[in-house]
């Protein structure tokens, strides 16, 4: 019984310390979030300003795209496989 006191009497001061690790750990992870809670809308500001900007800088109007279908020259016609041309040749064994 006194052996398990003194085991008992031995973890209270190990099961403080670690409690006052965890409390420190958690006080440093409150304050990264209120750093990143401040820096978010700081970045959504900075992020729609380049938004803006780079729409501002691209000035490619569809209109400036000159791929009609007509010019696709790939015309199934003008593809030509005729029978005659290809010949197998049986040859005898």
């Amino acid at each position: 019984m006194l052996l398990l006191l003194a085991v008992f009497s031995w973890q209270s001061p190990v099961a403080s310390f670690q409690l006052a690790v965890a409390s420190l750990q958690l006080a440093v992870a409150s304050l990264q979030l209120a750093v990143a809670s401040f820096q978010s809308p700081v970045f959504s500001l900075q992020l729609a300003v380049a938004s803006i900007n780079h729409a501002a800088a691209w000035q490619h109007p569809a209109s400036s795209i000159q791929h009609p279908a007509s010019s696709i020259q790939h015309l199934t016609s003008s593809i030509k496989y005729p029978a005659s041309s290809i010949k197998y040749q049986v040859s005898s064994i």
